[in-house]
């Protein structure tokens, strides 16, 4: 195995290629970076922007639209894992914009 190395946005549209066939809850990503962990086998996205992450978060809203109300569910992945460059939480590099994208889309 090797460093395998995605632009977020490539990795989002790669994703929507393997859409599963059956009734799923979607998981966005703010970013992931696993190198720490596994080293030359590690996965990276980069150049995640808030901008392709708000995006994301509109697909899985509208991927869940039609299920019964009490089953859509988005999950966003993960809340604070800063070790591997995934984190929902304020930053100096972000502020608030990741939070505020999340609020945005699924306001009432």
């Amino acid at each position: 195995a090797s460093l395998k190395v995605y632009d977020y946005k490539q990795y989002k549209e790669r994703a929507k290629k393997f859409k599963i066939n059956y009734k799923g809850f979607p998981c966005v990503l703010v970013g992931f970076d696993n190198t720490p962990r596994k080293k030359e086998n590690a996965i990276v996205l980069r150049n995640q922007n808030v901008g392709d992450f708000k995006d994301s978060l509109i697909d899985a809203k509208n991927d869940v639209k039609n299920f019964p109300e009490e089953e859509q569910i988005v999950f966003i992945n993960a809340w604070n894992e800063w070790a591997e460059g995934n984190h929902l939480e304020p930053c100096q590099k972000h502020g608030t914009t990741f939070l505020e994208a999340v609020k945005e889309v699924f306001k009432r």
